[in-house]
């Protein structure tokens, strides 16, 4: 029982990790590029997640992308310490780590998109509510 609990406590602790590797990724691209993915396809997203476009070079912000997920990606493979794994099984784990990576993305981007359609609206209607500016008696 207790071999059971330090392997599930370090299977934990190495999801974890990853989890937290993959999330400050995704909270240092967001901070950094958000408006500038909030008005790109979501192709845009996928190419600077895997470092090429078929539309020819990758944007500056596409390359930033990319330079910062792939230092997740790296310091992700270094702790599964896979030094044993083929390279097939490396390539397979590395799909895994940006597909989730992606989906995070465009979650957080249609939750910003969402959020900025919200106050947009907001706005509109408020500049269209009539303004009460007749004095009332007297102070």
């Amino acid at each position: 029982m207790l071999i059971v609990k330090i392997m599930t406590e370090r299977i934990s602790t190495v999801a974890q990790n990853m989890d937290g590797h993959l999330q400050e990724a995704c909270q240092k691209i967001f901070m950094a590029y958000s408006q500038e993915l909030a008005i790109q396809p979501h192709s845009y997203i996928i190419a600077g997640v895997w470092g090429v476009s078929d539309e020819g070079e990758l944007t500056d912000v596409q390359r930033g992308m990319h330079d910062l997920l792939q230092t997740a990606v790296d310091k992700i493979l270094e702790a599964l310490a896979m030094e044993d794994f083929s390279l097939g099984k490396k390539m397979g784990i590395e799909y895994l780590i940006r597909d989730s990576f992606i989906y995070r993305m465009f979650s957080m981007m249609e939750l910003y998109k969402a959020n900025v359609r919200k106050i947009k609206m907001f706005e509109l209607h408020y500049r269209s509510v009539p303004k009460q500016t007749a004095m009332m008696g007297h102070a």
